[in-house]
């Protein structure tokens, strides 16, 4: 997560080059994280090129009554 102070600074794509840096040192071959609806975040994903892999409707209750989408999104390390 990104402090909302520091959200428009380029923090979420530096943190996000982080992990797929820190994932590749790993040997991973890919990404998979899930997000929820009503954020900016699947789009941010979308922005960066990752795939939205599923989406899942209402899956998260965020309060009583409001229910979010959770999207997952899959980067692959090894074509990219």
């Amino acid at each position: 997560m990104v402090r909302p102070e520091q959200q428009r600074a380029g923090a979420r794509r530096r943190l996000l080059a982080r992990a797929e840096e820190q994932a590749r040192h790993l040997g991973l071959r890919q990404l998979v994280p899930a997000t929820h609806g009503g954020t900016a975040l699947p789009d941010f994903y979308r922005r960066q090129n990752w795939i939205e892999a599923g989406r899942f409707p209402a899956a998260l209750q965020v309060t009583p009554g409001d229910f979010r989408d959770e999207h997952w999104f899959q980067y692959d390390l090894v074509t990219r």
